[in-house]
């Protein structure tokens, strides 16, 4: 049987993936008016139209980081957005736009490669101290 942090990481993570399809698969790409999210973070993502991806999809990363480690939550993280964005071209009043990917992907990257170098660290075996001679 699972530990209950880990039922409890598979939580957030699904949590973290249907709020990201929610905001990416509406009809509206503005966020503003969803009456949920804080003002401030709602105009500055309706400002900032493709940036707003880099720091969704780096938070979704990091949050898949926790129960899966970093290559599956990299390649899901990756996965979702090319997906996302293509869902977009089936709704009206959304459209596929190649810079959006980019910028979840850069949003991906910068988790997963800061990750995968800690995770490289921690492989790599400490050299004992030599012998005094």
């Amino acid at each position: 049987m699972k530990s209950p942090w880990f039922i409890l990481r598979l939580i957030l993570s699904g949590a973290a993936v249907a709020a990201i399809a929610f905001l990416a698969l509406r009809a509206s790409p503005y966020i503003s008016e969803l009456p949920w999210i804080p003002e401030r973070v709602g105009e500055w993502a309706d400002r900032n139209g493709n940036l707003r991806n880099l720091p969704a999809f780096a938070g979704l990363t990091l949050v898949l980081l926790w129960p899966l480690g970093w290559r599956t939550a990299a390649l899901l993280s990756a996965i979702l957005a090319v997906l996302l964005e293509c869902a977009q071209v089936f709704i009206a009043g959304r459209h596929f736009d190649w810079a959006d990917i980019g910028w979840s992907l850069l949003g991906v990257a910068l988790v997963a490669v800061p990750a995968a170098a800690v995770a490289a660290a921690k492989r790599r075996k400490p050299e004992g101290r030599r012998p005094e001679t």
